[in-house]
């Protein structure tokens, strides 16, 4: 009876250690997917938040310079739409300036994007930028 356990367990003792170590494996595994997800996720808001302040900053840098002194030439005060046009690119260039190359090139791969849709996503942040100033000052 013994010999028949000793034989028994000589067939099943390898099969679950190898059932063991693939578990382990699997858990390895899965941990280090949600690492890393837990990482670009952290990654991923340090840059939304890097390109907000930068967009934010521009935008007011812009409105205390350009705009305010376009709109006193202006009988009217208010902008043209090329002056308003000359601005957003001149804002556009400037957050581009100033998140820099290493920052461009973070930031297109956290997003997966390329330069042109970079550019794209900044100026869409300096119009919502410029939307919210509106909103706070009516």
């Amino acid at each position: 009876m013994q010999e028949l356990m000793q034989q028994i367990w000589g067939i099943v003792a390898p099969t679950i250690i190898t059932v063991v170590g693939l578990l382990t494996s699997y858990l390895m595994m899965r941990l280090k997917i949600l690492i890393d997800t837990r990482i670009k996720n952290e990654k991923l808001q340090m840059v939304n938040d890097k390109l907000f302040k930068i967009t934010d900053s521009v935008v007011r840098e812009m409105e205390q310079t350009a705009a305010r002194l376009l709109r006193e030439a202006n009988a009217d005060g208010k902008l043209t739409a090329s002056e308003s046009k000359d601005i957003a690119m001149q804002a556009l260039e400037r957050t581009w300036t100033y998140i820099g190359k290493q920052g461009r090139e973070e930031m297109m791969e956290i997003y997966n994007i390329s330069q042109y849709e970079l550019r794209d996503l900044i100026h869409t942040n300096i119009e919502a930028t410029v939307n919210r100033m509106k909103n706070k000052i009516l």
